[in-house]
């Protein structure tokens, strides 16, 4: 069995040896600006807009997965 103090300084050996090693795998920072560029909003919003419009394209020309049932005129 291990003395307490011996046991304590093992423990926060352990820690700082875990926490270093965390740091080191860690992602690189970025440039400190979080908001897109320019040009990266331009190309977010063009692509918004072509998806808008083909999904517009597609409701008038694609043809319904499920047609409503016709209305039945004879008894059925």
């Amino acid at each position: 069995m291990l003395h307490p103090t011996i046991l304590s300084m093992i423990v926060k050996e352990r820690q700082n040896s875990l926490l270093e090693e965390a740091k080191k795998s860690r992602m690189p920072k970025t440039s400190g600006s979080t908001s897109p560029r320019l040009q990266e909003r331009l190309c977010m919003r063009a692509g918004d807009f072509l998806i808008h419009t083909g999904q517009r394209l597609q409701r008038r020309y694609r043809p319904e997965m499920y047609p409503r049932p016709k209305a039945c005129r004879s008894k059925c």
